[in-house]
């Protein structure tokens, strides 16, 4: 590829980038995405990315999610069957309920 600078505007697709930018302190919302095996368009978070207010937290297998989040995003995914099996195995069927409970949203994204 000619120009792989200009690679890095293009969108992330199914891939995923857990990269963070600067300037995290200054945001106030926190929303976290289950990264899940068969999780897809994670694009579809850029938006969100890009407010800055917003800070997109991908939450990684093990680690309980964030109780600061104000919403817990449900990812697509190219195995819904299997990431939920996935899913309880985490235990997130208890944080998702408990967060729902709490006033928090779950807002599901293609799939999720």
């Amino acid at each position: 590829m000619p120009w792989p600078g200009a690679a890095r505007r293009l969108p992330a697709g199914d891939a995923i980038v857990l990269e963070r930018g600067t300037g995290l302190s200054r945001r106030r919302c926190v929303m976290a995405c289950l990264l899940l095996p068969h999780s897809a368009n994670f694009d579809d978070l850029d938006p969100l990315k890009n407010e800055p207010e917003i800070e997109v937290v991908m939450v990684l297998p093990g680690p309980p999610v964030p109780r600061d989040a104000a919403l817990i995003i449900l990812p697509g995914s190219k195995s819904v069957v299997s990431d939920m099996k996935f899913l309880r195995r985490e235990g997130w069927d208890i944080d998702i309920p408990a967060h729902h409970r709490q006033g928090g949203q779950i807002p599901g994204i293609c799939g999720g």
